[in-house]
Formats: structure tokens, C-alpha cells, sequence
């Protein structure tokens, strides 16, 4: 083995040694803290993330910061109320790839994040779909059979059944809600790109960005700030391909 090889191989370990003690330090720092902690899929056999919430606050207009938690309780897995509308920074700690079978997804609120260790790779669906179908566009849906986009306006969309010609108008947000659940999904394929997160990146992100994370180095820690709930979880079936 030459002396290239042998830097390289000490160099990774150097890394995975740096890797492991930052988690181990970093899991044994929050749970000393107490701090609430979600765990994403914990009814698998394996957690697919876990979410600790550093603090919860709240803007207002005349003070940014008048309502703060720095604790409070997570029961069933869920948020309370009061927490759910507001703004959360939170530690995530990505333990493995999303699940296929479940294609991409969306989020309950819009967010913004910094990777600080480890890294992980994303596929990234366009979404404009799911707000803006441009006119023509086909669709799938299990009442209508297929659709086509007549027109649209920043508040509703037209359409007509390609069966028979009828046409009728959906507001904007139900068509959004109902693109996330899976009850219209369009015929042609959308595009599909892949994304590289590592140590140092930051993304800010919609609501409904859609994606799913396909491989990375775990388990890897990003800083979230998330913003108030607007959403729920929204799993389209994967778009990305063809009903």
C-alpha cells in the first residue's frame, strides 16, 4: 500500500472517530439537558430520526420574542397546541435513509437548516405542481379520472374531465391538499435531482418542499429552525413517477 493510500485510510478514520465522539457527546449533552425529544418512526424496528427541541418561541409584532419555552412536554409523540403554532429550534439527528415505499415528502412548516455533522443525500422533487399546474397539464385522480388544467389565478384552478368535458373550479389550497394526500397526482414525470448535504450547508425550504433522503454518512446532526405548523405531513405517492 503506498504512502497516498495509507493518509487516506487514516484520514477516514480520523473522521469516523470525530463522527462517533460528536454523537456520542452531543446525545449524552442533550439528554443531561432533558430537553423534549421526538422520535421519527418509532415503531420501527429502527428510528428513522430523532428531534430535540431546544426552544420554542413565538413572534409578535411589537415584541419578536414575548412568548418563550425553553421545556415542555411531548406526549404520544406529539406537540402540544400552543407549541405547534409557534417558531421551534431544534437539533436532528438523521439515523438512516427515508423509507421507499413511502416516496418523498412534505413538511407541516416551512424551515430553514444547517448541517454540523455527518452529511446525507437528497432526492428533490419539482413541486410547482402542487401550487401552480400550468395550463394543459394532465392529471390522475381516482373520482375524475383524468383531468386537464384549463386555467388558473393566484386563488383557484379550472379544469375539465377529458371523459366527458365537464368542468369545474377547486380553490388553490384544496387543490394543494389534496395533491399532498395522493388524490391528484400528475401523468407526466416530474423531474427528479439529487442533492448533497455536508457539514456546513445551509437550505431554507417552503412547506411544501418535497423530498427523501436516499443515502449519507450517519448519523448526521442539522440545526432546524422550523417555523409555526401550516401543513400536515404530506406523502403524494411518489410523484415522481407515473400512476
Amino acid at each position: 500500500m503506498g504512502t497516498v493510500g495509507t493518509v487516506a485510510i487514516l484520514f477516514g478514520l480520523a473522521l469516523f472517530g470525530f463522527s462517533w465522539a460528536f454523537d456520542r457527546s452531543m446525545r449524552g449533552l442533550l439528554r443531561l439537558l432533558r430537553l423534549p425529544v421526538q422520535r421519527i418512526g418509532k415503531d420501527l424496528p429502527e428510528p428513522l430520526a430523532e428531534r430535540f427541541y431546544l426552544c420554542a418561541f413565538r413572534r409578535l409584532r411589537r415584541w419578536p420574542f414575548v412568548y418563550l419555552r425553553i421545556w415542555f412536554p411531548i406526549h404520544d409523540n406529539a406537540l402540544p397546541p400552543e407549541i405547534r403554532c409557534c417558531h421551534k429550534l431544534v437539533f436532528h439527528r438523521l439515523l438512516r435513509p427515508d423509507l421507499r415505499d413511502k416516496g418523498a415528502h412534505s413538511h407541516p412548516w416551512p424551515f430553514q437548516s444547517v448541517v454540523i455533522a455527518g452529511s446525507y443525500t437528497e432526492q428533490v422533487v419539482a413541486s410547482t405542481w402542487l401550487h401552480f399546474p400550468n395550463q394543459g397539464d394532465l392529471f390522475e385522480t381516482p373520482a375524475f379520472g383524468q383531468i386537464r388544467v384549463i386555467s388558473r389565478n393566484a386563488s383557484s384552478v379550472w379544469w375539465e374531465r377529458v371523459q366527458d368535458g365537464e368542468q369545474c373550479r377547486t380553490d388553490r389550497k384544496r387543490w394543494y391538499d389534496l395533491a399532498l394526500s395522493g388524490e391528484i397526482l400528475p401523468v407526466r414525470n416530474l423531474e427528479v435531482f439529487e442533492r448533497q448535504r455536508g457539514e456546513g450547508s445551509y437550505a431554507a425550504h417552503p412547506a411544501h418542499y418535497l423530498h427523501t433522503v436516499v443515502d449519507g454518512s450517519f448519523p448526521c446532526w442539522t440545526l432546524a429552525l422550523l417555523g409555526p405548523h401550516v401543513l400536515g405531513w404530506g406523502f403524494p405517492q411518489d410523484p415522481a413517477r407515473k400512476p
